[in-house]
């Protein structure tokens, strides 16, 4: 997200245009990506059950799950791949009715 921060704020200073329209349009962009990267890291929080030692079984179950939905398995990717695979619209909600199943 650093470099993508800085590809973006550089674009919108080098443009020549009203840098408020640019920062704003990046700002909302950022929003956005900022978002989906604190869905993704709730998505790792559950799969590793808060990172505390668990049932191999159990943590296996949880990754099968995610693998076997393709939001779920997009969003364990999306800090390789970038946000942009993702639903742009996800929620909190979404995420934890995806999760619901294997509870």
């Amino acid at each position: 997200m650093g470099l993508q921060d800085a590809h973006d704020v550089a674009t919108a200073l080098l443009s020549g245009a009203t840098t408020t329209r640019e920062l704003g349009a990046y700002a909302a962009d950022r929003a956005r990506r900022q978002r989906l990267a604190n869905l993704g890291v709730a998505l790792q929080v559950w799969a590793n059950d808060g990172f505390v030692v668990q049932d191999p079984e159990i943590r296996a179950a949880r990754f099968a799950h995610i693998r076997s939905d393709e939001i779920l398995s997009a969003l364990e990717l999306s800090f390789a791949t970038g946000f942009e695979t993702l639903p742009q619209d996800l929620t909190h909600a979404e995420l934890a009715a995806r999760l619901e199943p294997c509870q």
